[in-house]
């Protein structure tokens, strides 16, 4: 899995899948965003962020591509303020095909930041099997 973004302060978009929740991409401007790339395309049901400023609501929007180009938006929502800073908050949606996953955000309750301590997408590998037989359980895609 490899991960790029519309900009950072210096806090670089790796620090985001680098499973330490003390390190954090950020990005200031409203649509600041970051860009997962899977590797190939999954079936994708969930996208957990763990937002580095848990005083605050975060704005923003989940989106997939399979090209890299072209997206759909598939969850448009506000962080809650939970107080908790290793707390990950999940965000659930229809299975949808898909190797790219971005998260832009349109700021947040105290300014125009976008501070993500962690990404974590959850699905599986698209197979000739797993079109045919749906009992499975989603698994973390990196």
């Amino acid at each position: 899995m490899s991960v790029y973004a519309s900009g950072d302060d210096g806090n670089v978009p790796a620090n985001a899948i680098d499973n330490n929740v003390i390190t954090r991409w950020s990005c200031n401007g409203i649509g600041s965003w970051i860009v997962t790339d899977l590797g190939q395309v999954k079936r994708l049901s969930s996208v957990d962020i763990t937002w580095y400023n848990v005083n605050r609501s975060n704005y923003f929007v989940i989106a997939v591509s399979s090209d890299g180009i072209n997206y759909i938006d598939i969850y448009t929502g506000t962080s809650i303020i939970t107080g908790l800073p290793t707390a990950p908050e999940q965000y659930n949606f229809d299975d949808r095909p898909g190797r790219y996953v971005r998260v832009t955000v349109n700021g947040n309750s105290d300014n125009s930041w976008a501070s993500i301590s962690e990404i974590d997408v959850y699905g599986i590998a698209l197979s000739p099997l797993q079109r045919i037989f749906r009992d499975w359980k989603p698994e973390l895609t990196r």
